[in-house]
């Protein structure tokens, strides 16, 4: 049986929460550490940081984990729950999913959400444990049910406790898609007790943030110890294979084939504004990786046409255009129905920021619509059918307007589709680990 999102009580309209203040507007300490880090050069603000992660990521290691999970669940659980005894094992895989936020953020769209939902799908156990919880704001927040899934924080989620009620009965598989320090230490834990261990690399961590937690060493120890590793793009493949030595298994993003129907007859939603040519972007909005520039190139060299954004912008958007449209957070099975009344897809992701990073995985959904898809030159998209790349925001509005007049080749994009599905992907999984 699939999840399906059921509604749960709205989350307040950020227009009417009064603004929080920050620690340096009501703590004169804090104002004055906020100076200091201000006249501080950003190498050393940088160093810092990466002194920090480290030695916090030392100090995680160097616990047992069942005193970790004491202290931090401030309970001593994890110390007297004892094995659960049966005559047999169950054939069934238990997958534990190691993600950095709940299922439902982006819509539920995220890649360690859409896994978690097709092994459901393939008759698995999963529990899904996140590490931080949401901070989106959204009138029609959703969530997921389903009588295989346990949806926990990871404040409250034991690894000790998660072994010994569940490896009598079932085989374990622990997979690891962020190297925290803490989730290191449970695919550690769990590893030495006969679970199947993977470490999901999907991004350039060290690159990406900024090094803020990001501890080399950490990443190091975990692709040293899980059982396999596996990446979502070829440059994280190859710079893996490079670092360690060690195989690497290529697992791309892909689409939900049973939600993206070309064809398929989807109501036309209410707040997609209308005009002469819509073009749409859904996604992820924050961080360097987005490119702005772009964007607003083509809502003011199209002023007939509307250019849609879905997703979450955290405050980056500052520029109004009157035919610039950011719609918000929408949930994953909503949007089929923008991308059907949609004329182009838009990839503006910056290639010098995101050059290792995979094909992202709303192009799946979009090729999987049938629409025709504009991207900057990301070079995982440069081979995929129906997708036109630009190196620069005036290309980019070029081939939006040549994009108009594409028909994605159907057979093309059929065969594509057919071997970049995630039931493809879990079946890919499933040999891998012997299942």
């Amino acid at each position: 049986m699939r999840p399906e999102p059921f509604p749960t009580p709205p989350l307040p309209d950020p227009k009417n929460v009064p603004p929080r203040l920050s620690p340096s507007r009501t703590d004169p300490l804090g104002r004055l550490a906020q100076q200091l880090a201000q006249l501080t050069p950003e190498p050393a603000r940088g160093l810092a940081r990466r002194v920090r992660a480290e030695a916090r990521a030392a100090a995680i290691g160097a616990l047992p984990l069942s005193l970790y999970e004491v202290w931090k669940l401030g309970s001593i659980d994890p110390f007297v729950t004892r094995a659960t005894t049966l005559s047999h094992r169950t054939s069934g895989w238990h997958f534990l999913i190691l993600a950095g936020v709940p299922m439902t953020d982006s819509g539920g769209g995220q890649r360690p959400a859409q896994i978690a939902h097709e092994l459901l799908h393939s008759g698995h156990r999963v529990t899904y444990v996140y590490r931080f919880p949401s901070r989106e704001y959204r009138r029609r927040r959703r969530s997921f049910a389903h009588e295989s899934l346990t949806h926990i924080h990871f404040a409250e989620f034991s690894a000790r406790r998660f072994s010994l009620e569940r490896e009598a009965r079932e085989r374990i598989v622990a997979v690891c898609e962020i190297p925290f320090a803490e989730f290191r230490a449970c695919t550690r834990y769990l590893g030495a007790r006969g679970a199947r261990t993977i470490y999901d690399c999907t991004e350039d961590w060290e690159g990406l943030l900024d090094g803020k937690w990001y501890a080399r060493s950490v990443e190091g120890r975990l692709l040293a110890e899980v059982d396999f590793v596996i990446a979502s793009a070829r440059g994280i493949q190859e710079s893996i294979g490079q670092r360690t030595g060690r195989d690497v298994t290529l697992v791309p993003n892909a689409v939900d084939t049973r939600l993206f129907v070309a064809g398929r007859d989807y109501e036309r939603p209410a707040d997609l504004p209308r005009g002469e040519a819509v073009f749409t972007y859904v996604g992820t909005m924050w961080g360097d990786g987005f490119d702005w520039e772009s964007v607003f190139a083509l809502a003011r060299a199209r002023p007939e046409a509307q250019v849609v954004l879905v997703g979450d912008h955290r405050g980056q958007l500052r520029t109004r255009l009157p035919n610039l449209h950011c719609l918000g957070l929408r949930p994953q099975s909503e949007i089929p129905a923008y991308l059907a009344h949609s004329d182009v897809c838009l990839i503006p992701w910056r290639p010098d920021r995101l050059a290792r990073s995979p094909v992202p995985l709303k192009t799946f959904e979009y090729l999987a619509m049938g629409r025709p898809v504009v991207s900057l030159d990301l070079p995982e998209v440069r081979e995929l059918p129906a997708v036109l790349v630009a190196r620069n925001p005036r290309e980019f509005v070029d081939q939006v307007a040549r994009a108009q007049g594409i028909r994605p080749p159907a057979e093309e994009v059929a065969r594509f589709l057919a071997g970049n599905s995630w039931k493809v992907r879990v079946r890919q999984l499933e040999r891998l680990i012997g299942a």
